[in-house]
């Protein structure tokens, strides 16, 4: 689950902002 995370919290980070991965850390 580790690898998927982060390659998600990149994408997000680029497309959005930490805004977006803030959200995501906080479901995970």
């Amino acid at each position: 689950q580790e690898i998927p995370l982060g390659q998600i919290g990149c994408v997000l980070g680029t497309h959005t902002g930490p805004k977006a991965l803030g959200l995501v850390y906080i479901k995970a």
